[in-house]
């Protein structure tokens, strides 16, 4: 699927499911999404992939069945790794920027932005940050927190 159809298929499922109240996640989904987290990025889908993944479980660890399950450390860990990861080594058609003042990690990929507060901050991320290569990624205004299995599956197909 080419990066504009992603993007279009993500506005399309969050037009229709942004005031639901049950996300639909399950136990399978979950664990799913935590295999899925911790596989290694080398391309534009494999950070799609891996960034949904990881969406999906900062969705969930905010629904108290997984509460005990999950952690932030896992999370804004693995969102930190990857930034770094990329801070290193680019991959092409993949964005990422560190807002200091909002203390998140913004990453784009096929016009998809995904964003994670309070990541961790290494000595690379830190140096990174004081670049003029850091720049901004304007936030396309939709929750990807409210569609997580449906960005989750989207990836998953690409």
């Amino acid at each position: 699927m080419k990066a504009e159809q992603k993007k279009q298929k993500v506005e399309k499922i969050y037009k229709e499911k942004e005031n639901r109240t049950d996300k639909g996640l399950d136990e399978m989904i979950v664990m799913k999404a935590l295999a899925v987290a911790t596989e290694e990025c080398y391309d534009q889908d494999d950070y799609f992939r891996v960034l949904s993944a990881l969406n999906l479980l900062n969705s969930a660890i905010k629904d108290k069945r997984w509460k005990g399950e999950l952690s932030y450390r896992f999370i804004k860990g693995r969102a930190s790794a990857l930034f770094s990861q990329w801070i290193a080594e680019r991959a092409e058609g993949v964005e990422a920027c560190y807002d200091g003042e909002e203390r998140v990690v913004i990453f784009k990929v096929d016009g998809v932005v995904f964003s994670f507060h309070n990541i961790q901050l290494s000595d690379r991320i830190r140096s990174f940050v004081r670049t003029v290569e850091n720049r901004p990624i304007a936030w396309t205004g939709i929750r990807l927190q409210k569609i997580p299995v449906e960005l989750f599956w989207l990836a998953q197909a690409s």
